[in-house]
């Protein structure tokens, strides 16, 4: 046996290595393209969507607002269609009663005659228990009718006589 000293050679080369370190930054590179243009149409996206939230939010809190305010006027007025009411919402908003004065005088008037006639009717109506002992006969006067008839009385004579009981 001899003890010589060995050498071995490697040649290598780079070109293998050029390639695929070129072939990785295209990769990359297209990668990075494809997420550059998905982030952009995210970003149109939550652009419009977002556009469109915040003002549905911004009419959402507008009538929340002025339905509270309704509300509080018509606590304050009293009862709400009156001109009070609208007087309180009025200045709520920051409008001048003096331009709404001869629309709110039309309400007062109406209001009244409807209150004249709502009296009217009150003092001319009969209560629910004089309605009700008025219509306990009713019954009894239809069999009066169709025994009178069927009993071969004229039809002119058993309303004559019924009639007026009715």
């Amino acid at each position: 046996m001899t003890d010589g000293v060995y050498q071995i050679d490697v040649v290598a080369t780079a070109d293998g290595v050029e390639t695929g370190v070129r072939q990785a930054k295209q990769s990359f590179k297209s990668l990075s393209d494809e997420a550059a243009r998905a982030g952009e149409k995210v970003e149109k996206g939550l652009g419009s969507g977002a556009d469109g939230a915040s003002a549905s939010v911004d009419r959402a809190t507008k009538s929340i607002i002025n339905s509270i305010q309704r509300t509080t006027a018509a606590t304050e007025a009293g009862a709400r269609g009156t001109s009070a009411y609208y007087e309180a919402i009025a200045k709520q908003r920051g409008v001048s009663v003096d331009a709404l004065k001869p629309y709110l005088s039309q309400l007062d008037a109406a209001t009244e005659k409807q209150r004249a006639a709502s009296m009217e009717i009150r003092r001319t109506s009969l209560s629910a228990k004089e309605m009700a002992f008025a219509l306990r006969g009713v019954p009894a006067q239809f069999t009066d009718i169709a025994t009178s008839i069927a009993g071969g009385q004229k039809p002119l004579t058993v309303l004559l006589q019924q009639g007026g009981q009715l």
